[in-house]
């Protein structure tokens, strides 16, 4: 399973936004459809989960409401990543239980795969779970020795409760590359 890790942020970071080529693949969206939500993300001037870009889950943007929504309490989000690299640490990030609208809708177990190629077998990399009650908001994970990876898969098992969606909020990939 991953180890939690605190003080990783030294790190390099493979997922930014310069350097990912965005989401290559991921679970069936959540919209949200209810003109009395959308008028109260309005209100608080608030971005509304299920519209946004791909950039969302891996710009680091931790502001509230600029999440990637995956529909239900479960699911996927894979990364391509610019070149391979042996990944040694994945970081996920959601915004502090203080600020959260919904801190069911953030993630619980997760699991890493990672690969070469995007439809080629994706290899276990390890499991980790997300505390919503730490302070660090960003949490950082080891995962198990990995062989040179292009694509990561976060593969959300289940969330805090929330049956609508579940938040995506920031996913990093450290390691190295062996160029």
């Amino acid at each position: 399973s991953c180890e939690k890790l605190l003080g990783l942020h030294h790190l390099p970071f493979y997922t930014t936004v310069s350097l990912s080529k965005w989401l290559q693949h991921h679970s069936q969206r959540y919209s949200i459809h209810l003109p009395v939500q959308k008028t109260l993300f309005q209100l608080l001037k608030l971005k509304v989960a299920g519209v946004g870009n791909h950039s969302l889950a891996v710009d680091g943007n931790l502001s509230l409401g600029s999440c990637w929504p995956l529909q239900g309490s479960a699911g996927n989000v894979t990364v391509e990543l610019n070149y391979e690299i042996v990944m040694t640490h994945v970081s996920i990030g959601h915004v502090s239980r203080e600020n959260a609208v919904d801190i069911s809708t953030a993630p619980k177990e997760f699991e890493i795969y990672g690969s070469t190629h995007r439809y080629g077998h994706y290899r276990y990399l390890g499991q980790g779970v997300y505390d919503i009650n730490s302070d660090e908001v960003v949490q950082h994970f080891s995962v198990l020795e990995s062989p040179l990876v292009k694509f990561v898969t976060l593969k959300v098992i289940n969330n805090y409760g929330s049956s609508l969606y579940t938040c995506i909020y920031d996913i990093q990939v450290s390691g190295y590359s062996e160029m």
